[in-house]
């Protein structure tokens, strides 16, 4: 480094102390004070340096290595022997900092169960200053977002950031661990003295109410001895079942069979005890239906969403890319009245298609976002490995009411905010484009209302597109056409939508955002449509395309809970 008086200066000067000499001070025993100035020190080593931060100091010492070997190859000794003298410090400056992190991990290695609760408490302290954490119920939070940012940089392949990342979580999993023992000693302290203090507000109060539903789960297990076997009984089993696995108890048996045996059982038992409804057969098959998908729950998953009104096919479409079988069929909807229908073909092998139904008539058989998860090598070959999530959001504009349409429409806004990434697949059907294309203008009412500022989104889209040149940038959308025959020019009949709507009303004309998911459907299909053959089509072609798309990341921030006009007007 070059001092103000144009003389080359090191960080190892008599001026500035030498840090090999502070990096000895280390194996001592020391204090807080001790730790705080060997960051000091490291601080103004890295100042001295012209560094941020010790992130840039392996290619730092690279760069150095090079111009010594450069120097030497021509011959220039002192000034090889000044490069040599400089390496030598920023290899100090690295040791003093593998020292400072050392230091720290034996801060906090020694067995949290040999510490006093006061030695606990100001561990915490120091730990959430360090972390930069208000409060410890951000910690729960502040986890998930650190693994989704080390899964993101893994996906990038930038190690160091993951690196950076692992370190952050590594503490922030200590924390967790420091606030569950602070709450363990305080709680056993509480009831020796009949609960007569109330623990720090710094605790979760979310860990009080689990400790005191876990009571209230083994009391009901033990009632439930004395009752006879009935459908009561195996109710109430259930019940603490599902609760102990809400609260996280590892001696429940968590396999499926067991609870599939179980609810076998209450269906035997409503049947014999002659207790069967049409509400209680609807509670069963609901019941059924989410436990049958509990472990392709799509929380923090990377999930492709099939968007589009109710009769566009989305549950058909997913039997179709999970690989079952499909065939046209005439389903009788009346005496002497039939409708065609496409329906699977035997047997299909994913089980979880169980809960996919659909519909020959226009009404929405989904009630419930249902994660479908497809094992590739089981449409590819064995070759392929991997899976996709699709996910069977309720039709909107539900066809059950409006009450159904709302409590639809919160659980899918709260399912896709918890998902990881999301692409989408939206769907349009030619039985319901209508004379004047309805069934478009629904879809694209359908995405503006559950994507926040689609429109912006939308044009940067288009936009990268057209500056690369080619089909490969990055894009989340994909839009498919099911029930269209192939000679349909689905590009073309977009452009007459456009004409004899927006071009003619005034009130569309100045929807920017309807304009932009138009715009987006006819830019996209200018050179290749999608029309899905669900009977004589290959899933691999629409799988492929699918896999290429780039999800949506930060879901919570870009979807939104949305109903339709007609429930607008019935609240």
């Amino acid at each position: 480094m070059i001092n103000p008086n144009g003389q080359e200066k090191f960080i190892g000067s008599k001026e500035n102390g030498n840090i090999s000499t502070a990096t000895a001070c280390i194996s001592k025993e020391g204090k807080k004070s001790e730790l705080r100035e060997l960051k000091t020190q490291l601080k103004h080593g890295l100042q001295m340096c012209k560094m941020k931060d010790m992130t840039q100091i392996g290619e730092r010492m690279k760069r150095t290595e090079e111009r010594i070997q450069q120097y030497y190859d021509e011959n220039r000794v002192n000034e090889a022997e000044q490069e040599t003298t400089y390496l030598n410090e920023l290899k100090q400056l690295k040791v003093l900092s593998e020292e400072i992190s050392l230091k720290i991990t034996v801060f906090f290695s020694k067995a949290i169960d040999q510490l006093n609760l006061s030695e606990l408490e100001n561990r915490l302290k120091y730990g959430l200053e360090k972390c930069k954490i208000k409060d410890v119920i951000e910690l729960t939070e502040r986890i998930k977002r650190t693994e989704r940012r080390i899964d993101e940089y893994e996906d990038q392949d930038r190690r160091d950031e993951v690196e950076q990342e692992m370190n952050y979580l590594r503490d922030l999993e200590k924390l967790q661990r420091i606030v569950k023992e602070i709450f363990f000693r305080k709680s056993n302290e509480t009831t020796s003295i009949n609960n007569d203090n109330t623990l720090s507000q710094k605790i979760s109060v979310g860990e009080i109410i689990s400790h005191e539903e876990r009571e209230n789960v083994e009391n009901l297990l033990e009632d439930l001895v004395h009752i006879p076997c009935c459908a009561e009984k195996t109710i109430m089993e259930l019940l603490a079942d599902f609760q102990q696995r809400l609260l996280g108890d590892s001696r429940v048996d968590k396999t499926f069979d067991s609870t599939f045996l179980k609810l076998q059982t209450l269906k035997d038992q409503i049947y014999n005890e002659e207790l069967i409804s049409e509400t209680l057969r609807t509670y069963l098959q609901d019941l059924n239906r989410t436990v049958n998908n509990e472990d392709c729950s799509s929380t923090d998953k990377n999930i492709i969403l099939l968007v589009g009104a109710t009769g566009s096919g989305k549950s058909t479409t997913i039997q179709f890319l999970a690989g079952a079988k499909m065939k046209d069929t005439l389903i009788e909807i009346a005496p002497g009245k039939f409708v065609k229908h496409i329906a699977t073909d035997g047997p299909v092998k994913n089980a979880q298609l169980s809960c996919v139904k659909t519909n020959p008539l226009s009404t929405s058989e989904t009630r419930y976002i249902l994660p479908v998860t497809v094992q590739l090598k089981h449409i590819f070959g064995d070759h392929e490995t991997g899976e996709i999530i699709l996910c069977d959001a309720s039709g909107f504009d539900n066809t059950e009411g409006s009450e159904f349409e709302i409590a639809n429409s919160v659980g899918l806004a709260e399912a896709l905010r918890s998902c990881k990434s999301i692409k989408i697949l939206a769907l349009s059907s030619y039985r319901s484009l209508g004379d004047n294309g309805e069934g478009i203008h629904k879809l694209v009412h359908i995405l503006a209302n559950i994507i926040s500022d689609i429109e912006h989104r939308l044009y940067v889209i288009v936009f990268l597109n057209k500056e690369k040149g080619e089909d490969t940038s990055p894009n989340s959308m994909l839009h498919g056409f099911t029930k269209f025959a192939p000679t349909n020019n689905i590009h073309e009949m977009l452009i007459d939508i456009k004409s004899s709507t927006s071009d003619v009303n005034s009130d569309l004309r100045l929807d920017n955002t309807f304009i932009a998911v138009l715009n987006d459907m006819i830019d996209k299909t200018r050179d290749t449509t999608d029309i899905i053959d669900l009977v004589h089509g290959d899933p691999k072609i629409l799988i492929k395309k699918l896999k290429k798309l780039e999800g949506i990341r930060y879901p919570s921030e870009v979807f939104r809970f949305s109903i339709s006009q007609n429930t607008k007007h019935t609240i």
